[in-house]
């Protein structure tokens, strides 16, 4: 969404029951939790288009981020676990 024109400027396919994103600290990428198919979508802020889809633990949570970027930690509610991504 152009915060500049208040219009949608992409709209980016991931899972089922998408959580809200958690983007990098360089700002390049984005990782989605797919809480209804156990998956993460990673895709780029630049152009948009999904890089990888991870199989993850069962019922996604959140993802968050290292402070360096490097690691993502998925909390999967349905299988009690946690998944590590590394970029």
């Amino acid at each position: 969404i152009s915060t500049a024109s208040d219009t949608v400027v992409a709209t980016i396919r991931v899972g089922r029951e998408p959580y809200p994103p958690v983007i990098s600290p360089d700002g390049r990428t984005a990782y989605v939790s797919n809480r209804g198919d156990g998956s993460v979508s990673v895709f780029s802020t630049r152009t948009n288009q999904v890089l990888d889809t991870v199989e993850v633990g069962h019922e996604p949570y959140r993802a968050v981020m290292s402070p360096d970027g490097a690691t993502a930690y998925v909390s999967n509610a349905g299988s009690d676990s946690l998944t590590e991504l590394r970029s």
